[in-house]
């Protein structure tokens, strides 16, 4: 399966807002920073290519974990199995 830009650039904002819900929800990081750092950095060049604005309610940009996210929806959707 091929995946356009822009699906990826979802599915990054959703796997960022899961691991969001879960180290500042439910204190239990499943990655290292480093690499939560990395993915978020990857998501935000994404935006810039795909000429997406974001807000403070994507979690490339979100402080913390905000519920009102646009992928919050979708994100519990697909990780279901882990967020039991």
């Amino acid at each position: 399966m091929s995946w356009s830009k822009t699906d990826e650039y979802n599915f990054m904002q959703m796997y960022l807002l899961l691991h969001k819900y879960l180290y500042y929800e439910k204190d239990s990081s499943i990655i290292e920073d480093s690499h939560f750092d990395s993915a978020e950095a990857y998501t935000k060049r994404l935006a810039r290519e795909l000429n997406i604005e974001t807000t403070g309610l994507d979690p490339c940009n979100m402080v913390g974990f905000n519920s009102e996210s646009p992928y919050w929806e979708a994100c519990k959707e697909r990780y279901k199995r882990f967020l039991k």
